[in-house]
């Protein structure tokens, strides 16, 4: 009997776990790092201290309907420039360009053209 409450347990903590890591945009295998002892710790350091894939997600909807401000731009732009150094060059261009136009004017604004300028023959 104490098996089988072991056994539960842990499928109830990794269901909660790879839940949970899911909705925050990052694999839903992450959760497996729930049962592993210090891994389970290092997981939940990880999530406090990274941004979220889903908040920048949420960030760059905000901006693209108007609605944004210099705090979502600024996670734009650190979206941006992720998107740069994995090659995807022509996505950093429209999301430096959206900063552009939503915030002219502002200094997130002219560094987003400031980087956008740097991409090259992307723009």
């Amino acid at each position: 009997m104490p098996v089988i409450l072991t056994l539960l347990g842990i499928l109830f903590t990794l269901s909660i776990g790879c839940t949970l890591i899911s909705r925050t945009g990052y694999p839903w295998w992450l959760g497996l790092l729930m049962v592993v002892p210090l891994a389970n710790v290092g997981l939940m350091l990880f999530l406090l201290l990274r941004s979220w894939p889903v908040e920048e997600e949420l960030a760059e909807r905000r901006l693209a309907t108007g609605a944004g401000v210099e705090e979502d731009a600024k996670r734009v732009m650190a979206l941006a420039g992720r998107r740069a150094r994995q090659g995807r060059k022509s996505d950093a261009a429209r999301l430096y360009q959206l900063i552009e136009q939503q915030l002219a004017g502002s200094v997130v604004a002219r560094d987003a053209a400031i980087a956008r300028g740097q991409l090259g023959g992307a723009a």
